[in-house]
């Protein structure tokens, strides 16, 4: 976690039980001036299940090939989640004690930015994409005169969705740029929680078709990045302000599903390990890249695109 993320207080944040069950419809204006801004903070008027249920769980069958070499990739994933990112066979106590300690502190520090329009900070918390996203449409609302006011009234029953492991170049997952565009250069491997991008190799007329699959043992010097998500059940109101008038409200519970990355690591050696407790544990003295999570999504507006856009590509 981040010095942003690690030192914030939770005390002004209620946590209340028992979950409200069933959505509760807040005010809305018929004009919906929400609607003009571009602002992917999702109202609770507005929620579908595209905001709440995570591709990766819809996905099936990874194809012959790959589900004939899943020992292996189960192994692999053992190495990345538990021996090298997580202390050995405490990886659901680990991620379980990550996200009920740490998703309401990232919820009301975000929604905290988000109303104060601070950039900095946004770009500190949030992985390259999504802080573009945001910082990009505060500067659009600004110069339009709008301010918003998220306030998150109650916060509880944090879950862990689940985890997925991106290994391959950096830039094959940079949802910065076009799908399109990363897709002519790279191939996708894998469904769900393993996804692989290996770099497009020409293939002349006699060669077979098995020539495009990656170097599966090659994966273990592949770059690699961790990403984990949660879900919290909150009661919130959000009030969108256009020159001090306020113009649109609403009010509703409503789940805020939180994903979370790791840097990206140049391959699993260099990755640390996360112990029991939370502490980062490094092999070397001095690592070249120090753990921290941060935020690479918010109600899985750019993960869920993301899974369909290699879902129609991928070789296996």
């Amino acid at each position: 976690m981040s010095a942003t993320l690690r030192h914030i207080s939770t005390a002004r944040l209620r946590i209340w039980s028992p979950v409200p069950t069933q959505l509760v419809r807040g005010y809305s204006n018929s004009a919906r001036p929400r609607d003009k801004i571009a602002l992917p903070w999702v109202w609770p008027s507005d929620v579908t299940s595209s905001n709440v249920e995570h591709e990766q769980l819809k996905i099936g069958g990874t194809g012959s090939f790959i589900d004939m070499f899943t020992p292996y990739i189960a192994r692999f994933n053992v190495s990345c989640l538990e021996f090298k990112f997580f202390e050995p066979s405490r990886r659901s106590e680990c991620l379980d004690s990550i996200a009920n300690s740490m998703t309401p502190v990232v919820i009301s520090r975000i929604v905290d930015v988000i109303n104060s329009k601070d950039e900095a900070a946004l770009s500190t918390m949030m992985t390259p994409a999504l802080a573009s996203m945001y910082t990009s449409a505060l500067k659009q609302m600004s110069e339009s005169g709008y301010d918003i006011k998220i306030d998150i009234k109650s916060l509880n029953n944090v879950k862990v969705g689940g985890t997925s492991i991106k290994s391959g170049q950096p830039k094959a997952f940079d949802t910065t740029v076009p799908f399109e565009t990363r897709s002519q250069r790279f191939s996708y491997y894998g469904a769900g929680p393993h996804i692989i991008a290996d770099q497009k190799i020409p293939l002349s007329k006699d060669m077979d078709v098995s020539s495009e699959l990656p170097n599966f043992i090659a994966i273990y010097k592949q770059p690699i990045r961790l990403e984990f998500w949660s879900t919290a059940q909150a009661r919130v109101a959000i009030t969108l302000s256009q020159n001090g008038k306020v113009v649109d409200q609403d009010e509703g519970y409503m789940p805020i599903v939180v994903s979370m990355a790791s840097p990206t690591y140049p391959q699993i050696s260099e990755a640390p390990t996360i112990l029991s407790d939370g502490q980062i544990m490094y092999i070397g003295s001095d690592p070249k890249i120090p753990f921290e999570w941060r935020v690479s999504d918010l109600f899985l507006n750019i993960t869920n695109k993301e899974i369909r856009a290699i879902e129609k590509v991928r070789v296996l």
